[in-house]
């Protein structure tokens, strides 16, 4: 009796040990046809030096945006068309208190072609906005890309990705480079999905010129980032969490040539709204 109970124990173990150690190849898939909405909100603080004076301002940004599926290559890559169906941001600091609400970019689509395991291989504006301070954000689609392992992983895995990103800004452009470590930390219902649920954390640098009022601007800057998905195993994020702190330095040359030293803070969420 007592040779079957233990058996019987050994047999559990091993199937409760087996599940465990279930593992999952978590990755982009997205259907050609397809829309997805997303909330986009990024709400933040910040402290600016200038000219011996400190100035802290907070800023809050809410976008809902479109993601439409054009393709599928035959590598699985997805080939996104990303529009703004809405878009508005309010600045407070000691000179304002204003709401934006940037019309001009609602609708206006750029292209994006991404990877199973989340790299992007090809960025392209579709509809260019010719308004003085909005061409660089004509180029920038606003995504948040997380890049997979290319193995299947268990509970408990981790691995590690270095994102690089190139995004226009202010008629120049803004090189981005992070080293983020992952961990599947298990399975969650999030939004009415059954979730796998994913924390990551790492460091970014940036570093870049582009042009202000006839002035040329160069800056350069390090930060922290950490957060969470919630990931539906079919191949999309369903809900987002995350902080981001940077420490960036603003130089500008020309007849005020000045150095700004500017630290943010911002805590950003997205949030699956249709699929």
């Amino acid at each position: 009796m007592r040779t079957h109970l233990a058996v019987a124990v050994l047999v559990i173990c091993a199937v409760l040990t087996g599940l465990g150690q279930e593992k999952v190849l978590i990755k982009y898939k997205m259907d050609k046809g397809k829309v997805f909405l997303y909330e986009d909100v990024v709400d933040g603080k910040g402290t600016q030096e200038m000219m011996g004076q400190e100035m802290k301002s907070t800023q809050y940004s809410r976008s809902i945006n479109r993601w439409a599926i054009e393709n599928v290559l035959a590598d699985g890559s997805i080939v996104v068309v990303m529009s703004a169906d809405s878009m508005v941001t309010r600045v407070k600091n000691q000179r304002m208190d204003t709401t934006i609400t940037p019309k001009e970019m609602i609708g206006k689509r750029r292209k994006v072609v991404l990877t199973p395991r989340g790299v992007v291989t090809e960025r392209a504006v579709i509809d260019s906005v010719n308004i003085e301070g909005m061409r660089g954000m004509a180029g920038r689609d606003g995504g948040r890309y997380h890049q997979f392992s290319p193995d299947p992983v268990a509970v408990g895995g981790k691995w590690t990705a270095s994102i690089l990103d190139t995004v226009e800004s202010m008629g120049g452009k803004m090189y981005n480079a992070a080293t983020m470590e992952y961990t599947l930390t298990g399975k969650e219902q999030k939004l009415g999905h059954e979730c796998l649920k994913i924390t990551y954390a790492g460091t970014t640098t940036t570093n870049g010129k582009g042009a202000m009022r006839g002035m040329e601007v160069f800056m350069e800057g390090s930060g922290k980032t950490a957060g969470t998905v919630y990931w539906d195993p079919s191949g999309y994020s369903v809900y987002e969490e995350a902080t981001v702190d940077m420490d960036m330095n603003l130089a500008i040359t020309g007849q005020q040539a000045m150095t700004i030293p500017t630290t943010s803070s911002n805590k950003i969420t997205k949030t699956l709204l249709k699929n």
